[in-house]
C-alpha cells in the first residue's frame, strides 16, 4: 500500500530546499521526499510504502523543520 502527506508551508521554497538538501538526496527504499515551488512557497510530498515508512520520513522531516523553526523564529 502506498501512503502519502503534502506538507504546505508560507516559506521561501529556495530557503527550505536549501535546509532540507541532505534530507531530500538520503536514499530510502521504502519512502521518497521531494520538495515543490507553489508561487515561491515551499511543498513537501511525502510518498511511503507502508505506515512505518511515512512515519520515519516524516520524522525526518519535522525534525529538521522544527530545528529551523527554532534557530530562525518562524
Amino acid at each position: 500500500m502506498t501512503l502519502s502527506c503534502r506538507i504546505g508551508t508560507q516559506h521561501p521554497f529556495t530557503a527550505l530546499e536549501r535546509l532540507l538538501r541532505t534530507e531530500l538526496a538520503r536514499s530510502h527504499p521504502r519512502s521518497r521526499v521531494t520538495i515543490a515551488d507553489e508561487s515561491g512557497n515551499a511543498v513537501l510530498l511525502i510518498a511511503a510504502d507502508d505506515a512505518a515508512a511515512l512515519r520515519a520520513a516524516l520524522n525526518g522531516v519535522t525534525s529538521v523543520l522544527g530545528m529551523y523553526e527554532r534557530t530562525n523564529g518562524i
